[in-house]
């Protein structure tokens, strides 16, 4: 119920409609999204590794959206990953950006595959298991909040999605 209320909310963020901004720690973000999937990855035979150099930085951002779209990455990278492998959750700040990544050690994307990945309705995933719109609401999330989420992936090595966000939107 706590991910699809999370779904819910990010879909109502990336339409535009009216949401509540509240002041995100990154580390804070960074330990409710590892209790959360946890459980999942332990049940994979996973490992996830939570790297935190955010240094208390905070955001002001929907939470529900930027935790939405986060479980929806760490989701991704579990079912490209198989038992005994790896999952990085990172979060990190530059000058001018928050910047949010989660990396596996999985299948990888063909690069073929890799330029309609963020599409609505696009899903490499087994008929009846995905809707292909994770990835769009992710992407129209991070446009909504004035960032960009990029990919690198190598087939038979991993993939790394990276969120960043503006500076400009830190309220410390």
């Amino acid at each position: 119920h706590h991910l699809e209320q999370l779904t819910k909310d990010m879909l109502r963020f990336v339409k535009g409609e009216t949401t509540e901004l509240e002041n995100v720690v990154i580390s804070d973000l960074l330990a409710e999204l590892q209790q959360v999937i946890e459980p999942q990855l332990a049940a994979r035979q996973l490992q996830l590794i939570v790297r935190d150099q955010s240094q208390k930085a905070s955001l002001m951002i929907n939470h529900q959206a930027i935790c939405g779209a986060m479980i929806n990455l760490l989701e991704n990278a579990m079912q490209a990953s198989n038992p005994g492998g790896r999952i990085i959750l990172t979060g990190t700040h530059e000058e001018n950006s928050i910047i949010l990544s989660v990396c596996d050690n999985g299948l990888g994307i063909d690069i073929a595959l890799q330029e309609r990945l963020f599409e609505p309705f696009f899903t490499t995933k087994p008929t009846g298991r995905g809707t292909g719109l994770g990835l769009s609401t992710i992407y129209g999330f991070a446009q909504q909040s004035g960032g960009h989420v990029t990919l690198y992936s190598e087939v038979g090595k991993g993939t790394r999605f990276t969120l960043r966000l503006p500076r400009s939107t830190l309220s410390t």
